[in-house]
């Protein structure tokens, strides 16, 4: 290996003085050592220059004011140097003005010092400077070791209790994803990030989210996709820099176009399975990643996780849920042969309303809870009085009435279905006043029995039922328009006639 290495001292005792190095070097107190400096705050031997088949190297060795590049604090590992760096050893700063460096005999695979996990991403013929197969449960512990040899503890520890407190209010996974991954991009001072996701059989992996700290449209991706990979196959983190070596990965779009110059990509994982990964890059002019920030990124991940694999159990228990519910309105059916399908259709209406309304997410999941069961009380109502073919007498209609009442009184029982009960009791109230039970007017009639009011009465006009057959799409469209203000709330019916044309009713 040839090299050339050019140091300046820009700072106190060293000041002026000029280095030319083609070989390793040592920067220290001692005379014994290459580059000598006459300054107490400098070890005996403080650091060394290392040439390597990846370029020149600095190294601290233990030093007891420790070594700085660029304003970041050095750790045990192997720090890259290019021209115009400034390094500060002790209270001594020097200056990388020239960097030369050619290797001998080129490999295509650059060698790794000795570690059995930097073997594992050879395959991707790049250089990656640490790994981390850490257990599960050891990361927060790594990462309080690494953080306190680099002293910077307050921010990354911050954004770990912060990820704690996400986790305690868990309800959205896409919600907590964009919250956890801004805040790693803001403490590890990366210029993006992703959190890549596994789906399917066998694992296929996704970009779930994506973050930049400053938008470009240069920027193709905010991942490498073949690292992503490699580290989900491997299960194994990893923290790569020096590109430069790979005439293949400096020029992929992801990595050179995305001005990637070191690269922290992350397993996220539970004991019981591999999710994904977490993907953080910095640019060229900041400086490149070290161990400690691998060592929190480990930790972040592990935190990640367990909300990743929290809130995918919590969708599969309400999508379960939903089901049941769903079920369950369809049992209530079989009672009357006349009205199959009303609950599947009731509840794609008024979800369809529901989302054009532009309502929250959390009244969106009402309406999808509540809809099915719009018409629970009717498990009270006897077969004589619901499977009727002719008129009801006025003591059978107000029995029939009686199912919104016991509807209401059904769901407040169950925890998990109070929030939706008031739509059992009012989907029949009218705008007006002059429906039932209680005979609300106007706003006084809860939103969400507004809204499945207007999807009910539809698929009742253009159902089949024993007193009647069913209307035409735009002769029940014509009558619900003409009754705006009077049956139906009007920004609800507006809302549903802008959409209801296009619906198709079953034969």
């Amino acid at each position: 290996m040839r090299g050339r290495l050019v140091v300046h001292g820009i700072g106190g005792p060293a000041n002026g003085r000029v280095w030319e190095l083609r070989a390793n070097a040592r920067i220290g107190r001692f005379e014994g050592v290459e580059i000598c400096i006459d300054d107490a705050s400098v070890s005996r031997v403080h650091a060394e220059l290392k040439l390597t088949p990846l370029g020149w190297r600095l190294i601290d060795m233990g030093s007891t004011n420790g070594t700085l590049v660029n304003g970041t604090r050095m750790t045990k590992a192997q720090w890259p140097l290019h021209r115009k760096d400034v390094v500060v050893v002790g209270g001594v700063s020097l200056r990388i003005e020239e960097i030369e460096a050619e290797a001998v005999s080129q490999s295509p695979v650059p060698v790794p010092p000795a570690s059995d996990d930097l073997g594992l991403f050879q395959g991707l013929n790049l250089w990656v400077e640490a790994t981390t197969k850490s257990n599960w449960q050891d990361a927060l512990i790594d990462v309080a070791r690494e953080r306190e040899l680099a002293g910077q503890t307050r921010e990354m520890f911050v954004t770990l209790l912060d990820t704690s407190r996400h986790l305690v209010h868990l309800e959205r996974e896409d919600d907590f994803l964009s919250h956890v991954l801004e805040d790693a991009v803001n403490v590890l001072r990366a210029q993006g990030g992703a959190i890549v996701l596994a789906e399917g059989t066998p694992p296929v992996l996704k970009p779930r989210l994506q973050v930049e700290r400053e938008k470009s449209a240069g920027r193709p991706r905010a991942y490498s996709q073949s690292l992503a990979e490699r580290v989900f196959e491997r299960g194994c983190s990893a923290l790569c820099r020096s590109f430069e070596e790979d005439p293949q990965l400096s020029k992929s779009p992801s990595i050179f176009e995305g001005n990637m110059a070191s690269i922290l990509c992350v397993l996220l994982h539970t004991p019981r399975r591999r999710l994904g990964v977490l993907h953080l890059d910095r640019p060229a002019h900041i400086a490149p990643f070290e161990n400690g920030d691998l060592a929190f990124a480990n930790a972040l991940a592990a935190q990640i996780s367990i909300g990743i694999e929290s809130a995918q159990m919590i969708r599969k228990q309400r999508e379960t849920f939903f089901e049941t519910v769903n079920v369950l309105g369809q049992v209530i059916e079989l009672r009357d042969a006349y009205t199959g399908g009303h609950t599947m259709r009731v509840t794609h209406y008024a979800t369809l309303i529901a989302e054009r309304m532009g309502l929250p997410s959390d009244q969106l999941e009402l309406v999808r809870l509540g809809a099915p069961l719009h018409d629970i009380g009717k498990i009270g109502i006897a077969d004589s009085i619901l499977r009727k073919e002719g008129n009801l007498t006025d003591s059978e209609r107000e029995q029939m009435r009686g199912h919104t009442v016991l509807g209401d009184q059904i769901l407040k029982s169950h925890p998990g279905l109070m929030k939706v009960a008031a739509i059992a009791r009012s989907h029949h109230e009218r705008h007006d006043g002059l429906g039932y039970p209680d005979g609300l007017k106007g706003d006084a009639i809860p939103l969400l029995a507004r809204v499945v009011s207007v999807a009910d009465t539809f698929d009742a006009m253009t159902s089949d039922r024993p007193y009647r057959a069913r209307m035409k799409l735009q002769d029940a469209l014509a009558f619900m328009a003409a009754e705006s203000e009077k049956q139906f709330h009007p920004e609800v019916l507006k809302v549903f006639l802008e959409f209801a044309s296009s619906l198709s009713i079953a034969p």
